[in-house]
């Protein structure tokens, strides 16, 4: 058997088994262990599109073969002292084509199974959310600046990531299961010396049932985003910040299918959280949060304003 590849990118901050990335750097070591990431995705996926094919391709002649050694059968049983001096050669022949055959398909089999178990998150929106999302840090965090990521690629119907299951509330019958997905985790600081923490989690759900024949039925259906963004700044700069709770709402500006779901403001800290009821792209995921930070920073600069004017 050919000796298969590493089972790993070559990323120390990558745990293969959970297929998770957690890292404290800067923003340049982040984006290149995230091209890394990326690489090894789009050869894992290569791989696997390899091996089905191939495993198909010998699975195919495998029962070929099969059904050649049982036709061979047939002929020496039904066609006498002529079935015999025909059939016997050809049955021999099927035998050893179908065990050769069998073993081929099963060697590829292995090797499908291997690299599915490597694999990431189909959802590749995931990979260019991030990367435009340090895109956009990078202009306003410190060169040295530390972050602290999280960056989970399991499947979203990963069993650790089940939360729940109950009857289906149309139809007793079938089962609802309930994932969240927190996939990504991200917390620095800004060059002014604002903290911030950002999560993005993704709910799903699996109904599963049996039809009339008996047979294995599945849906599945995206039930949409949770972003949530917390700010921690100094509150001396921003004293009349928690009475512009009521008028704070006016100056978040999002994409028109994101939701706001809550925006609390107390005297050193902001938090904001919204929803997105769909399944998205990159590029929503992107400016959607772009466009909380700017909505954050826009309710921080109101704060200012109105200090100074005080003043």
């Amino acid at each position: 058997m050919k000796k298969l590849p590493a089972d790993r990118p070559a990323i120390t901050a990558f745990a293969p088994q959970k297929r998770c990335y957690q890292n404290i750097t800067a923003i340049a070591p982040l984006q290149t262990d995230l091209d890394e990431l990326i690489r090894w995705q789009d050869y894992v996926k290569t791989q696997i599109d390899h091996y089905t094919r191939k495993r198909n391709t010998w699975v195919s002649w495998s029962a070929v073969a099969v059904i050649t050694v049982f036709l061979s059968i047939s002929l020496i049983t039904a066609a006498g002292s002529i079935g015999v001096f025909l059939g016997v050669p050809g049955f021999l022949v099927a035998v050893g084509v179908a065990a050769y055959t069998g073993s081929r398909a099963k060697k590829f089999y292995e090797q499908l199974q291997f690299f599915e178990a490597r694999g990431f998150s189909e959802r590749s929106y995931r990979h260019e959310c991030l990367s435009r999302l340090l895109t956009l840090l990078e202009r306003d965090i410190a060169p040295d600046q530390k972050l602290r990521l999280r960056l989970d690629l399991a499947p979203i119907t990963d069993s650790r990531k089940s939360v729940s299951k109950a009857p289906n509330r149309r139809h007793r019958e079938r089962q609802n299961e309930y994932f969240e997905d927190n996939w990504l985790k991200l917390r620095s600081a800004f060059a002014d010396g604002t903290k911030f923490q950002l999560t993005v989690l993704e709910r799903y759900i699996v109904c599963t049932w049996r039809n009339q024949n008996n047979n294995a039925r599945r849906r599945e259906k995206h039930k949409g985003f949770k972003i949530d963004l917390a700010l921690r700044y100094a509150a001396e700069q921003h004293a009349d910040l928690a009475r512009l709770a009521n008028i704070a709402r006016s100056a978040v500006q999002l994409p028109q299918v994101a939701q706001l779901q809550g925006l609390e403001i107390q005297r050193d800290r902001l938090a904001m959280k919204v929803t997105l009821p769909q399944e998205a792209s990159a590029a929503l995921l992107a400016q959607t949060i772009t466009l909380m930070l700017l909505s954050a920073y826009q309710i921080l600069n109101l704060a200012r304003i109105r200090a100074n004017q005080a003043s």
